[in-house]
């Protein structure tokens, strides 16, 4: 997920825990929400950044939407794509999707069928990721249980999605934010992410009119 701070000029590019280059426990508990959402507030707050632009994508914009809920006064605009319907709350001690529980196997593979990932995409994901913290992330969010109050947020927010993700889920998070869902036709859910010729324009625009 990236944070645009309000400094002009500054992006923070965020691994969250158990992503990228950052720490990857295996222990479901370490990803316990909201505390996870937290732990990206920290890293705005060692940047030295007071309010800030929020952009998450899939899981990320779980987080960005969790942010601008837990600390509305830090966001001051939130993007959101790819995430599904956030409004949507996930019991305490929800069991583990079945994609989850074969990453915490340490096998990839049903993750990346089920988004058709290239082979570029899986080498990134050896090389950069690990199967069983993916999968820890999927158990210790249903174990303890996820709830974003959308109602919370005070940022305007712009939400897209690509039109062979899941824009019927995505128009639930735009209405419950009061914003329209724009759709980047025939775009899946990694080319929402990697179409940045399509989604760039669409996102500075939103961020210039707020003047940011």
């Amino acid at each position: 997920m990236d944070v645009l701070g309000a400094r002009a000029g500054l992006t923070l590019a965020v691994d969250p825990l158990g992503n990228g280059l950052s720490d990857k426990p295996h222990d479901p508990d370490a990803y316990a929400w909201p505390a996870v959402a937290a732990d990206v507030v920290a890293g705005i707050d060692a940047a030295g950044v007071e309010r800030a632009a929020v952009w998450g994508y899939s899981r990320g914009a779980a987080l960005a939407g969790a942010i601008a809920a837990g600390f509305p006064d830090r966001v001051a605009a939130l993007i959101l794509s790819g995430g599904g319907d956030l409004s949507h709350v996930t019991p305490k001690g929800t069991p583990a999707s079945t994609v989850s529980e074969a990453m915490y196997r340490g096998d990839f593979g049903p993750l990346w069928e089920r988004f058709s990932f290239s082979e570029a995409d899986g080498l990134y994901d050896t090389e950069f990721n690990d199967p069983k913290a993916f999968g820890a992330m999927g158990i210790g969010g249903g174990r303890s249980g996820m709830a974003i109050d959308l109602g919370r947020v005070t940022a305007p927010a712009f939400v897209y999605v690509g039109g062979n993700d899941e824009p019927d889920e995505e128009k639930k998070t735009a209405d419950a934010l009061g914003a329209d869902l724009h759709v980047v036709s025939d775009l899946d859910h990694l080319q929402g992410f990697s179409g940045v010729d399509l989604i760039m324009p669409l996102v500075l625009g939103f961020l210039e009119s707020l003047g940011l």
